[in-house]
């Protein structure tokens, strides 16, 4: 029942280009970077936070406003920074790309 449920939410997505002047949102792929050289792609879904797909070669993590990291992006832009707590140690990302 969950799937479809899921399913359902991304047939009804409507996906469009992201600039730099665009507030991160459902719909968005966002690159983020650390200080330590790590880089992570993350798709902006309405569900299945967790899911990891490949596109062109690249690996790209679901993510939902729900998920920590998704509320601390979500209304940000190119450029920001966000910081979260992950198992007690604190964690900050720049907002390299926005697609």
């Amino acid at each position: 029942m969950m799937y479809h449920q899921e399913m359902n939410a991304y047939k009804q997505l409507v996906l469009r280009e992201f600039g730099p002047d665009d507030a991160i949102k459902v719909g968005a792929l966002v690159q983020l970077g650390n200080n330590e050289g790590v880089v992570q792609t993350l798709f902006f879904g309405p569900c299945s936070g967790g899911l990891i797909i490949t596109l062109a070669g690249q690996k790209v993590t679901v993510i939902t406003p729900s998920a920590p990291l998704g509320a601390a992006l979500v209304g940000k832009y190119l450029d920001d920074e966000v910081t979260i707590m992950v198992a007690g140690k604190k964690q900050t990302w720049s907002i390299d790309k926005v697609y």
